[in-house]
């Protein structure tokens, strides 16, 4: 791990960098931190409970949507290596599990678990691609953080939702190398350490926590992440297709974004629940969703016809006061949209349950009335046995009395069964 730390190109959180370095001051690091990850048929115990489950015939945690579908649970959490590290699946792993869902016939869609302060720039590519391919729909719900890596990887997925339930943020566009130099610390705690390169090596392994960094080597360096950054950005935009919102501030500066922030600049398409996102992937709130982007469409038009209309009125130059003004006034508008949409999907979620009341109803009707059926069967055999029964009975001249009447004798259902039979005849 200490090696990872210092030679990697990481796409990683500031604040978790800057700790992770720290631990590099510890003794015995390498033992303590390097645990294998629980098994996948393990997590719905430990971390999730009764909403996921492990599913034996695709080898994945399984949720049920509100429409009842099954949706693939893929957890993106920790720090994000190619292979795995520190507690963590690799990317190559999450990659396979998004092949086995795509594969599985059973399962609707994807929802990626995320919560990563971001991880190795190698490895990350390949794994945006994976989700970016996808044959069936992904939502990312991000929970607590998604930064960087977890970010890129992120943007290539259909639907990104934000936690409405936890504090959680977004961001961190850029790319780090880190480096420490232990020269001073070597030099006050060890004694001299000296680096010999064969007269053909003179560019091996200059870059290392020994010596210190020349500024050719820096300047190399800056100039690697530099086109690193300027790929990470490109395949945001592309993943977001649009719906990122540049004219507010630029969100490719390594900037961290709460949800309300990130759903203002697009880097969100909504804040929910985990539900949300499984029904999202299930396909069981595309009308809801294509009603929401209506209602938002209409209310982005009302105000940018109100700021036309402003524009026209006003005079040709415009104070700042009053331009910061008009676009608090158009966030505001934004805002009231994205608070209606939510009640909309609230609403929807409110019919899903009543219809699957209604139907669970209509079910136990039926059944009702296939036992009532099946009864008036049974009572009509009963009439038919008692009748038979009614048509075999003798009465002699002497059994009759003066007021003697068959029909009196004779039981309610007994006339019955008698007429019946004389009818046949």
């Amino acid at each position: 791990m200490i090696n990872t730390l210092v030679k990697n190109r990481w796409l990683i959180e500031e604040s978790v960098a800057n700790s992770y370095l720290r631990f590099l001051h510890l003794k015995g690091l390498e033992t303590n931190l390097i645990e294998a990850h629980p098994k996948l048929e393990d997590l719905p115990e430990l971390k999730y409970q009764s909403k996921v489950s492990w599913d034996r015939e695709s080898r994945l945690l399984v949720a049920t949507s509100s429409t009842k579908q099954n949706v693939a649970i893929i957890p993106v959490q920790g720090t994000m290596t190619k292979r795995g590290d520190m507690c963590s699946y690799g990317m190559q792993d999450l990659s396979a599990m998004i092949e086995r869902a795509n594969e599985a016939e059973h399962i609707a869609g994807i929802v990626f678990d995320g919560e990563t302060p971001g991880g190795t720039v190698d490895g990350t590519p390949p794994f945006g691609n994976s989700i970016k391919n996808s044959k069936k729909t992904t939502v990312f719900f991000g929970d607590n953080m998604v930064a960087s890596a977890g970010y890129w990887a992120a943007s290539q997925a259909d639907y990104i939702i934000g936690n409405s339930e936890n504090p959680t943020s977004f961001g961190s566009i850029g790319v780090l190398c880190m480096h420490e130099y232990w020269g001073k610390y070597i030099e006050e705690n060890i004694g001299e350490i000296k680096i010999i390169r064969a007269p053909q090596s003179k560019d091996k392994a200059v870059v290392n926590p020994i010596e210190p960094l020349t500024d050719e080597n820096e300047a190399s360096i800056v100039e690697d992440l530099k086109s690193m950054c300027d790929e990470f950005k490109a395949v945001v935009q592309s993943g977001r297709n649009g719906k990122l919102n540049a004219s507010k501030e630029d969100v490719f500066t390594g900037k961290m974004y709460d949800v309300k922030d990130a759903l203002k600049h697009g880097l969100i398409d909504k804040i929910g629940t985990f539900q949300d996102a499984i029904d999202l992937a299930a396909g069981g709130a595309s009308n809801s969703t294509t009603n929401n982007m209506k209602i938002l469409g209409k209310t982005i038009g009302k105000a940018a016809k109100a700021k036309t209309s402003q524009a026209e009125e006003q005079p040709a130059v415009e104070s700042q006061d009053q331009h910061e003004a008009e676009e608090t006034s158009v966030e505001d508008q934004l805002v009231d949209a994205q608070t209606e949409l939510t009640q909309v999907e609230a609403d929807n979620a409110t019919l899903r349950t009543e219809n699957e009341q209604l139907r669970n109803a209509t079910v136990n009707q039926a059944s009702t009335i296939s036992q009532q059926a099946s009864r008036i069967s049974e009572l009509e055999k009963e009439l038919a046995e008692g009748a038979a029964a009614g048509a075999t009975t003798v009465v002699t001249e002497n059994d009759k009395g003066p007021e003697f009447s068959e029909e009196k004798e004779l039981s309610s259902w007994e006339q019955k069964a008698v007429k019946k039979v004389n009818n046949k005849k």
